[in-house]
């Protein structure tokens, strides 16, 4: 029931079953996000859209849009549904989850003061003081990128994965899996698993290092 209400009623990615609904809101989220009389409902709409599309995905519409700059067929189609949806279910996974894992890493690295020295230094010599961190940094952020991917290894920001559905028979690892069975993996379980992780409930960031 809660996944029906998030979704606007299955309407967009993450929580809906796989189907035509899936496909379509998928397409739309991978190629897309990255006068005369004035209808102000739908145009205020829009604007409100446009502001947090533009924070999201960095753009003002979904499709072509007109000539003029403004939507097109395309947003007129899904806004009032769709579009609406599927933002409110990106917002859900936003708002908690990063700040979690902020947490997580710096509280694990405060225990270890030496790696989170080490990681100050490495942002003093790569970015400096007189600026913020930009995507293009992080090429050469290599020891951060090892605290934040060890941080996220030991501290998921969540216990299970969004509930699968097999399409089809299948063998993984050797368990056998009938087409129709409902699959959650436990992050923690992979994360923590001593057969793949030496020392797996120790913060090693090094562990994350190609040397």
């Amino acid at each position: 029931m809660g996944a029906d209400l998030i979704s606007g009623g299955y309407l967009t990615t993450a929580l809906v079953p796989l189907g035509e609904q899936w496909k379509k809101m998928k397409k739309i989220l991978t190629s897309e996000v990255t006068g005369g009389v004035v209808n102000v409902r739908i145009a205020t709409q829009h604007y409100c859209g446009n502001v947090i599309r533009k924070m999201i995905f960095n753009k003002r519409f979904f499709g072509k849009g007109m000539a003029d700059g403004g939507p097109g067929v395309e947003e007129e189609e899904h806004l009032e549904e769709e579009i609406k949806a599927q933002i409110v279910e990106i917002m859900t996974a936003t708002v908690d989850n990063p700040s979690n894992a902020v947490e997580w890493a710096i509280a694990e690295m405060i225990n270890q003061p030496e790696m989170l020295q080490r990681a100050i230094e490495e942002l003093d010599s790569v970015v400096g003081k007189k600026r913020l961190v930009q995507e293009s940094d992080l090429s050469q952020l290599n020891y951060v990128k090892a605290c934040a991917r060890e941080a996220f290894r030991l501290h998921p920001v969540g216990p299970f994965n969004i509930p699968h559905v097999a399409i089809s028979d299948t063998t993984v690892a050797g368990y056998f899996i009938p087409k129709g069975s409902h699959i959650l993996l436990s992050r923690q379980g992979i994360g923590r698993n001593p057969k793949t992780w030496e020392e797996p409930l120790k913060f090693k960031p090094e562990r994350h290092l190609k040397y």
